[in-house]
């Protein structure tokens, strides 16, 4: 079964806003999915980007 793209981001979307919702602040959060990475459920990739200067 193949899983659409947008299905894919809801999912994300999803993952997201609960563990905003479970997590008492920003560590909380960070430490949540640090253990769920560790589990090998999630694979994160993290994009910085500098904003420019008006």
């Amino acid at each position: 079964m193949k899983v659409k793209e947008e299905d894919r981001a809801n999912n994300e979307d999803d993952l997201i806003e609960r563990l905003k919702a479970e997590s008492k602040d920003a560590i909380d959060f960070f430490l949540k999915l640090g253990e769920l990475m560790e589990r090998g459920e999630v694979e994160v990739k993290l994009i910085v980007k500098r904003k420019k200067k008006p």
